[in-house]
């Protein structure tokens, strides 16, 4: 069986976790797939120490090349040139097909010139705000690659080499929920409140993950049988790791968050793609925060996806708005209103079916 060998680049990651949730799930469900064997590499200027076991486990190689703290254009590019370091490694790679996830380089149009023959290469990303992705189709970057997969939409059709999905959801793995469990000591008559501020690198993350401990001291004094876990995620600089109060777990990162998530009566979340996307497969009860970010419209996400079992958090930092939104979900001080169904239908196998059909 004849290898096929695929390089995907994460760069302008900026202390987010968006870009490797999207393409550790396609790796996932590349090798579901029986008869092929793929070769996996992934460049990013990223660390990803917090991944080093499940990258080995997943044979999975990675390259990392100096951090630029490279903040996007609109349209998708990166103000910085990458050339220099990604030509040469492509170049040893001699990979089959090319992924770039969210961001491209500048210079990318250099770098197929130069691969032209060898590579076909595939853009992926989440909706662009509407500026940005004006952007994008004025300038006609779509044409940068074979094609250009975007794994949300809000009433977009096909265009010329770029496809519309509704979402790229990881698999729920219910073999996990029994150690989930145990880890957490999540017991019967728990509700679980779970935190998550996606990467923790924004700049807002620090001050955010405070807040998040105000409230969770809050609900233990409103409920006992409240269980609150926050997740700050692996680029979280902060000192809310060293907290000494026993009845809240803070962790940096959990690799099975989907399983942590399925676990969960209410989650607390920055309104990023990939946790508004889960969140509203596992149906659970949710308060979103959608915050500020470059090329990226996370409100008009949320407003889409929103139903009576998700909350608006707009003003994060107001303790007015705070008790409003958990207000929504208490009932008689007693107990959360508890959904558990999924109200999605995944589009992973058609997302696979765009790639490998190159």
């Amino acid at each position: 069986m004849k290898s096929i060998k695929i390089v995907f680049i994460a760069l302008g990651t900026v202390g987010t976790l968006g870009h490797f949730r999207r393409i550790f799930t396609i790796i996932e469900e590349l090798r579901k797939l029986k008869n092929k064997k793929f070769i996996i590499t992934i460049i990013s200027d990223q660390s990803l120490d917090f991944l080093k076991k499940y990258l080995k486990d997943n044979n999975i190689k990675t390259v990392i090349i100096d951090k630029k703290f490279p903040h996007p254009n609109s349209g998708g590019r990166l103000k910085q040139n990458y050339q220099d370091k990604l030509l040469p490694l492509l170049i040893k790679e001699k990979p089959s097909l090319i992924i770039f996830d969210t961001f491209f380089p500048n210079d990318i149009a250099k770098i197929n010139a130069s691969l032209e023959k060898t590579s076909h290469k595939i853009f992926i990303s989440r909706l662009f705000s509407q500026e940005s992705w004006k952007i994008f189709l004025e300038n006609q970057y779509n044409k940068l690659f074979d094609k250009v997969i975007i794994v949300e939409k809000n009433g977009q059709k096909n265009l010329d080499n770029i496809y519309f999905f509704s979402n790229l959801i990881k698999d729920l793995d219910k073999n996990k929920i029994l150690s989930i469990k145990k880890k957490y000591e999540i017991k019967k008559d728990n509700l679980v409140v779970l935190f998550s501020c996606g990467g923790g690198g924004f700049q807002e993350g620090e001050k955010m993950i405070d807040i998040f401990v105000i409230v969770a001291k809050k609900l233990i004094k409103k409920l006992l049988m409240i269980k609150p876990i926050i997740i700050t995620g692996p680029f979280y600089k902060g000192t809310a790791l060293q907290l000494n109060d026993k009845r809240i777990i803070i962790k940096q990162f959990e690799k099975d968050m989907m399983e942590l998530m399925f676990c969960s009566d209410l989650i607390i979340s920055e309104a990023g793609y990939n946790s508004v996307k889960e969140i509203c497969f596992l149906n659970k009860q949710s308060i979103f925060i959608p915050v500020i970010r470059p090329g990226e419209n996370q409100l008009d996400r949320v407003k889409k996806e929103v139903s009576s079992n998700h909350f608006i958090l707009i003003d994060w930092q107001d303790k007015t708005s705070w008790n409003k939104a958990l207000k929504y979900f208490l009932k008689d001080n007693k107990s959360l209103s508890i959904e558990n169904k999924s109200c999605q239908m995944k589009e992973n196998e058609k997302i696979i079916k765009e790639i490998i059909s190159l």
